[in-house]
């Protein structure tokens, strides 16, 4: 099969749903011809081979200015959105299937129709009647532009199938649910022996990670017990220099860590925190459970990792967005051992058959799906 993938970002650029394309993209057939159109940011190459698939990167943005806020700069997107649409003009008769990002949306208003071939939206999240505004009346035309024109829609959990059903009202037999996942070689539980009192966030260091909430419930927890914070993980700068500024000495941060030291912090903390108000599923969550460690997350809007890959009193707690609430959902499971045992086993089972490997099958049988349908249009 001939696939063109049209995503917003892809690695070097960091993100989760940059990882989870790669992880995703790269385990498809080896038969498969896989082509990945994404802007070009700062000085990476404009075309290379990566594990079998070919990247082409489009134009020139700035990373900096792309990424500075959770919208995505209207300029830009349409920019990328005309040269996805020029690219694939040019490709009209080659692929079978096009393998779109949910995000930047307007990306696909632009060029879904050009090559005439069916579509594959991958769904992050949907923020259809949770945004006010103007910005929010855009949100929903456009998702509901892509949830009525794409062939098959794919998800990241089974929670955003449900919403993108209920709100958007696509069928759920043309929804698949393709889980983030993790690597096969991180799973590794054995019965907990964490000694050591810490509780580790890792990830982007933006605002609505909300790692200052963090900072705020540790400080409650430290006026009672001492519990080391490992921040791991680099991102906008001044936020990174306003947090190390409001943070006692038992805060330590790390800055960005190599996978194979990152599983390291994962394995020795007793406690992963989540404090996002906006998260889709989180990789890092999934890959500290992958170590036996429970999460805590916030109950937010629009954070759906409450739901998955968090699930409230079997691999972790869901509680109120405050400082207090978070403080005493940390003392918990720094001195319940039964708790704390009950939550480390229900999250490595969690984690333990969402293998990217896995995973990566599920998206392949929607690419499949996709093709064979316009195979019996024709």
């Amino acid at each position: 099969m001939r696939v063109a993938c049209v995503l917003e970002s892809f690695p070097p650029i960091v993100g989760g749903t940059e990882a989870r394309s790669k992880s995703l993209l790269t385990r498809l057939p080896p038969s498969w011809e896989v082509d990945v159109f994404t802007p070009r940011f700062g000085d990476s190459p404009q075309e290379e081979t990566d594990r079998g698939i070919r990247i082409i990167r489009l134009g020139e943005l700035n990373p900096t200015k792309y990424f500075k806020a959770n919208a995505r700069p209207m300029f830009d997107s349409l920019k990328f959105a005309a040269n996805a649409r020029k690219a694939l003009s040019k490709n009209e008769n080659r692929y079978e299937v096009i393998f779109y990002s949910e995000w930047n949306l307007v990306h696909f208003l632009l060029s879904h129709r050009v090559a005439g071939v069916p579509t594959v939206v991958d769904w992050c999240e949907v923020l259809a009647r949770k945004l006010r505004g103007v910005r929010g009346h855009l949100e929903t035309y456009l998702e509901s532009y892509l949830a009525r024109n794409a062939s098959i829609a794919t998800t990241i959990s089974r929670a955003i199938t449900i919403e993108l059903a209920a709100v958007h009202g696509v069928p759920m037999g043309k929804i698949h649910t393709v889980e983030n996942g993790v690597e096969e070689e991180e799973l590794s539980y054995t019965p907990p022996d964490k000694k050591e009192q810490k509780v580790l966030y890792a990830g982007r260091l933006v605002a609505h990670k909300r790692c200052e909430l963090l900072i705020d419930a540790m400080k409650i927890v430290n006026s009672t017990q001492k519990i080391e914070l490992v921040i791991a993980g680099d991102g906008n700068s001044e936020y990174v220099r306003r947090l190390k500024e409001k943070s006692p000495s038992w805060v330590r941060f790390t800055g960005w860590l190599p996978q194979a030291e990152l599983n390291k912090e994962f394995a020795k903390a007793r406690i992963f925190a989540l404090t996002s108000e906006r998260e889709g599923s989180s990789l890092s969550g999934l890959s500290a459970m992958a170590k036996g460690t429970p999460v805590i997350t916030v109950n937010s809007p629009l954070n759906m990792a409450r739901q998955d890959p968090v699930e409230h009193g079997r691999n972790g707690l869901v509680v109120d967005a405050t400082p207090a609430s978070l403080a005493l959902a940390i003392l918990e499971l720094a001195n319940n051992e039964a708790m704390y045992s009950s939550l480390s086993r229900g999250a490595y089972e969690t984690v333990e058959r969402r293998t990217w490997s896995a995973s990566a099958k599920k998206l392949e049988a929607a690419l499949v799906e996709a093709g064979n349908s316009e195979a019996r249009r024709a």
